[in-house]
């Protein structure tokens, strides 16, 4: 192992080195290459004047750690393609669901990685991003690919890859509203039994309703028993973090007093509180799911459109038309209308909600308790429960 503290003692150790009559010698790299703040440029100086002078002493470098590109210093090592490598870093990142691509990472916790490198060919995308071995043996190619300048893997990532059986989608459940029909949503699920749900936003309304510890327990322990990925959209009255908040406090806290008090603690409201945040931790605005025939489904709330409830389906669907590719389909909710289009590949879902307040003075009938039905091939179905 060659060590120092300065040039002159990297270059007093190598000549001793060769001296002793080895032939292959380490350099721990990542007490050089990964220093922060003050002494960072540094040590990365001195840790090129060891590869320097193991070079010009005839030594074949073993480097120790930085086996991660994101921490690679490409330009110094391509100056010794003899170098060696060993360490960890491709497993360890495995463990965290973070993926190598080439030279950049990727983080697969709520995302499904399709690669075609050798580790992942052939084989399930889901099955690959959910396997922290198949995980390492990829990081461990694409490492060997960055050091030998390989051609770049093909690596893309989306929100879930519909590989076989059924995705079902829904909108507006607004928990928490003397309207909501959630605990029929769930019926109906069950009934279906799909391999993923994508609940497209207002699944619980923090705006004008009370979801209650009761209702937000009762709803993910049906989730679970249904035993379906869940993939959650945020909409307009479930994507405020205030209101999410403001919800949390009152489903953990006594708030009758002067000075809120936490509720006794209880496998019940830890229960609630936990499953609320878990849910909104992993909500986006969009969605990607990517199917058998290299289509893709989006999905998003539909509230960024612009209309109001009530107007044309005619003139959402256009709106959808232009924002999507020609192959992709696109998915929104919010309108509480149900138009389906399965071949311009776009759809409108209706709620799971019946008539409010609101609905009896405008006039307004929303369409309720519609499930879309996705195919792997892309094909739409419209089901009422």
């Amino acid at each position: 192992m060659l060590k120092g503290s300065d040039a002159g003692e990297m270059k007093m150790h190598a000549r001793w080195l060769k001296r002793l009559g080895f032939d292959r010698v380490a350099v721990h790299a990542t007490e050089y290459v990964l220093e922060h703040g003050e002494l960072r440029e540094r040590a990365q100086d001195l840790h090129a004047t060891a590869l320097g002078e193991l070079l010009k002493k005839g030594f074949k470098p073993l480097i120790i750690g930085v086996m991660s590109p994101s921490s690679f210093p490409p330009l110094l090592y391509g100056e010794c393609p003899e170098a060696s490598f060993a360490g960890m870093s491709w497993l360890l990142r495995a463990e965290e669901y973070t993926v190598y691509d080439y030279d950049e990472t990727l983080d697969l916790k709520n995302q499904i990685m399709v690669c075609n490198c050798e580790a992942c060919r052939g084989k399930s995308p889901t099955r690959v991003s959910r396997s922290v071995d198949d995980l390492a043996e990829h990081n461990l190619i694409q490492f060997r690919n960055f050091v030998e300048r390989r051609q770049r893997s093909e690596i893309s990532t989306y929100d879930a890859v519909l590989e076989k059986d059924t995705m079902a989608v829904v909108g507006d459940l607004h928990i928490g509203t003397p309207q909501s029909l959630w605990h029929e949503c769930l019926s109906k699920l069950e009934e279906v039994k799909p391999s993923y749900i994508v609940f497209l936003g207002d699944t619980f309304d923090f705006e004008n309703g009370k979801p209650t510890r009761w209702e937000t327990v009762t709803f993910f322990r049906g989730l679970r028993k249904i035993g379906a990925e869940v993939i959650p959209v945020l909409g307009c009255s479930d994507s405020s973090r205030r209101r999410l908040f403001e919800v949390l406090e009152k489903q953990a806290f006594r708030t009758y007093s002067l000075r809120p008090q936490l509720l006794e603690a209880s496998p019940f409201t830890a229960e609630t509180v936990l499953d609320l945040i878990r849910f909104y931790g992993i909500a986006k605005e969009k969605v990607t799911v990517k199917l058998v025939n290299e289509r893709k489904a989006i999905f998003e709330h539909g509230d960024g459109l612009g209309f109001k409830r009530g107007s044309n389906l005619k003139k959402i669907a256009e709106a959808l038309m232009d924002r999507k590719g020609p192959d992709d389909i696109y998915i929104i909710a919010h309108y509480h209308k149900s138009h389906i289009d399965p071949e311009r590949r776009i759809a409108v879902l209706g709620s799971w909600q019946t008539v409010t307040q609101g609905d009896k003075e405008s006039g307004f009938v929303p369409d309720i308790m519609n499930i879309l039905l996705i195919k792997e091939d892309g094909s739409l179905r419209l089901e009422k429960a």
